[in-house]
């Protein structure tokens, strides 16, 4: 047997630099530290290299006197962590884990997380496609700003009221009834609770004054009136959920988009104050009528597929429109479009006559044709470049 070569002065550098790598990673501050003491030990000269050697025996020194060692208690989530350290073996420290200011693990099959305590600079997390149910490590992060906890086991979130900072917060998929704990979060600017069990909301959720951003959608709520006056909201999506009756909605002055669509709606007298709403979605519903909507000219995209609409005479004032997709209705009549002068794109179904949209979108010798469905396209497309014309 041979024996291995001897490694080379440069070998030993390089794999000196490996083993110490993932400790610097890890701890950015001292990292710094230590090359501000290096350049100055350059710049001063031979003399002081001791002093600056010293210093820096003290910071290692300080930095892991009071370190306590962390054992976690889901093996999965230590795996996950070595990752980020970059630590495959050896001891993880508290101070370790304290200089990480943002976390994504995803599709990792964690169950508990209680070493998220010792996380005390993280600002960012996400830990999606888990099988986390408690949050109460999570819930001592008070710096946390935006959390993303989607695709877990989660039912009560009760802890996450200890996370006053946040400010974007995803709970998507999980097994929530209740959301009344974020009530208090009123730094919230996002909220996404869609695909839960949510079976209410009550007025308490107008304490998120900041909110621009809520998804409420797939769950069990009947009751809109309670999102009343929360004014700050831009994007509001009510979709997939139990909603019958539209309670207007007032002070709901930056509402740019609605979304009412998979509900069982009939009717719809009004929706209430929405000076600046630009996109409104009723698709999937049991509206027989949009009379509603000549209260609302501002409106540039209306989504109104899957109801049993069958007159667009409501649409004539709608000067500001620009989009409608109505497929799957008993339309067959849009020539109320055609004055619209804002007016570019249009969604049929496959049955609709495409010959009725040269009235609508041909003016002035041109088509005014930005977006539509395939079939609309191609009818277009046909004509423009007279594809289907005998030579």
């Amino acid at each position: 047997m041979t024996n291995p070569k001897p490694k080379n002065r440069i070998q030993q550098i390089s794999e000196m630099f490996k083993r110490v790598g993932g400790y610097f990673r890890s701890n950015l501050p001292f990292t710094i530290t230590l090359v501000l003491l290096i350049i100055t030990a350059s710049v001063l000269g031979v003399k002081q290299y001791h002093e600056v050697k010293a210093e820096i025996a003290v910071q290692i020194s300080a930095e892991y006197e009071d370190a306590q060692a962390v054992e976690f208690v889901d093996p999965v989530f230590e795996q996950e962590i070595r990752k980020v350290l970059d630590r495959p073996t050896g001891t993880i420290y508290d101070t370790d884990l304290a200089t990480i200011g943002t976390l994504t693990i995803q599709n990792a099959p964690i169950r508990r997380v209680d070493e998220l305590v010792y996380f005390t600079g993280l600002r960012n997390l996400e830990i999606s496609s888990a099988k986390i149910e408690d949050l109460t490590p999570i819930g001592t992060l008070d710096r946390l700003q935006t959390l993303n906890l989607s695709s877990n086991i989660i039912m009560d979130l009760t802890p996450l009221a200890g996370c006053t900072d946040l400010r974007e917060l995803t709970l998507t998929s999980n097994n929530i009834m209740d959301i009344s704990p974020l009530y208090g979060l009123t730094h919230l600017t996002k909220l996404n609770v869609s695909r839960n069990t949510i079976g209410s909301i009550d007025e308490g959720i107008r304490n998120l004054e900041n909110l621009t951003y809520l998804d409420l959608a797939s769950n069990r709520i009947s009751d809109m009136s309670p999102l009343s006056g929360m004014s700050s909201l831009n994007q509001l999506y009510l979709t997939s959920n139990r909603i019958v009756e539209v309670a207007p909605l007032e002070g709901m002055d930056s509402l740019d988009e609605l979304s009412l669509e998979g509900n069982a709606i009939s009717h719809i007298e009004t929706l209430g104050e929405m000076p600046v709403l630009r996109k409104l979605t009723v698709g999937d519903n049991c509206l027989a009528d949009i009379e509603f909507m000549a209260q609302y000219p501002w409106v540039e995209e209306l989504s109104i597929s899957e109801n049993e609409v069958t007159s667009l005479e409501p649409l004539r004032s709608c000067t500001g429109l620009q989009v409608l997709r109505l497929q799957y209705t008993p339309v067959t009549d849009i020539s109320p479009l055609k004055d619209l002068p804002e007016f570019n794109s249009i969604y049929l179904d496959s049955q609709f006559d495409r010959e009725k949209v040269r009235e609508v979108l041909y003016r002035d010798g041109e088509w005014q044709f930005r977006n539509g469905d395939s079939m609309t396209k191609q009818f277009i497309l046909d004509d423009i470049y007279g594809f289907d014309r005998e030579e």
